[in-house]
């Protein structure tokens, strides 16, 4: 077999072989993230507890003496009586259900709760992938920038040797771009290892430290999708935030709802006694049964007495109710604010693309004729001024890419469902497994 070939199949086996991070994989952790997983558990939980009393709040029993201990023959027999009573006393049937209410109030809280933290759990690792790709792209970057430098620095250091008349300000600038390069270089490589161990952090497993670049979306593709959607207001959907902080209303009316039904009960008690007579001698005509007596126990209804609790309650709900109108406001001025930022990054991005097509640097370089007739050193210093021009490129792209997330996330596309991965060039959806 020719070597070539065999290279060649060798090279192939070996980017087979490689495992790319999947950033859909990455973004299914949201489900397993510690705090998600306890709510999920605090609401089982709370549906399996009873939150209302039972309706009967006490039972109790009484025995006493009626009467003189002592014998009273006037009648001819002992008027001593014991005296047995049954006291049962009810709950408040308003109350029971008005405790129902907060129990489902507080279970929704509870769930409001889980999708807030499953927000922020897809936002942390949506966050360290766009930092680990974008780490990735400038590490790239400066690496293809410190090639170029060392080539131009090692004709230089070849034209000194065969003592050839060498410019000392292309000496002195190779050496310069030659450290600013590296430092670059370093930061980044810096910050791609830092990425990579906070996706390993968050998702609790080892990841790959390559990216399939073909698979990422390009920043003007999503920065065109998110500008494609309806951008109206009545377009956006309810965030996390909101969703939490009107389901904290809620809890808290149910509780000013169940403040107010105290103090209201009117049936207090009923009372069953029976007094059993001691007697000498039976009278005649003496029926027991007689002895027998309900009687019921009766509230006034005052429930001026709740005026305390019910005053705290009613301010929570207000300034609760305040705190809802301040976040739908926020967002919306924070929406406004980043596709405008979009928009006009966008044109400053296309000016840009302009400007650098239209430049006589990249006319030369892709002049081929005209390329190959100039100096080494020149053909060198040309590549380097054409790389160069694209790093105001990368950096309108990574602030274009971070604004369209910032958008998402205000949208409320990322974190409901169907979830899409919006770094995906397909945006292919995930979801709990």
């Amino acid at each position: 077999m020719n070597w070539k070939v065999f290279l060649f199949l060798l090279s192939g086996k070996i980017v087979m072989a490689q495992e790319f991070l999947s950033t859909s994989e990455v973004l299914k952790t949201s489900f397993n993230d510690p705090e998600v997983v306890q709510l999920e558990k605090l609401i089982q939980f709370a549906s399996e507890l009873k939150f209302h009393h039972p309706w009967i709040k006490s039972i109790s029993g009484r025995i006493g003496i009626t009467g003189s201990a002592l014998g009273d023959t006037i009648y001819g027999y002992i008027r001593n009586e014991d005296n047995y009573a049954l006291f049962i006393e009810p709950n408040s049937l308003l109350e029971i259900r008005r405790q129902k209410q907060i129990k489902g109030t507080k279970i929704s809280l509870y769930d409001a709760d889980l999708k807030y933290q499953l927000e922020d759990a897809i936002n942390d690792r949506y966050q360290a992938l766009i930092e680990f790709i974008w780490a990735d792209q400038w590490r790239g970057y400066y690496g293809q920038l410190d090639s170029l430098t060392n080539l131009k620095i090692n004709y230089l250091q070849k034209a000194i040797q065969l003592s050839r008349k060498v410019d000392i300000g292309d000496v002195v600038r190779a050496d310069r771009d030659k450290l600013r390069y590296r430092e670059e270089l370093k930061k980044y490589e810096s910050l791609r290892n830092q990425s990579i161990n906070t996706i390993e952090q968050i998702t609790k497993q080892p990841v790959s430290g390559v990216i399939n670049v073909l698979e990422l979306i390009s920043a003007i593709d999503l920065a065109n999708s998110v500008l494609l959607q309806d951008n109206s207001q009545q377009s956006m959907i309810k965030s996390n935030e909101e969703y939490y902080s009107e389901s904290k209303i809620k809890y808290l009316i149910a509780k000013d709802n169940f403040n107010q039904a105290q103090n209201r009960k009117i049936f207090n008690d009923l009372r069953l006694s029976y007094d059993n007579p001691l007697y000498l001698n039976r009278p005649n005509k003496f029926n027991t049964f007689n002895n027998l007596s309900i009687r019921v126990g009766l509230n006034l209804p005052l429930p001026i007495n709740n005026r305390f609790k019910r005053a705290e309650s009613q301010l929570d709900i207000y300034e609760e109710r305040i705190n809802l109108e301040r976040i739908r406001n926020k967002r919306q001025d924070l929406y406004g604010s980043f596709s405008n930022t979009i928009e006009g990054i966008k044109f400053e991005y296309y000016a840009y693309l302009a400007m650098v097509d239209s430049s006589l640097v990249n006319r030369i370089a892709h002049n081929l004729e005209y390329f190959l007739q100039l100096e080494p050193l020149d053909r060198i210093d040309l590549l380097i001024k054409e790389k160069e021009y694209l790093e105001q490129k990368l950096k309108l792209e990574e602030a274009l890419m971070r604004a369209c997330f910032e958008v998402l996330k205000l949208k409320g596309e990322i974190y409901t469902s169907p979830y899409k991965n919006f770094l995906h060039k397909d945006m292919q959806e995930w979801g709990k497994n």
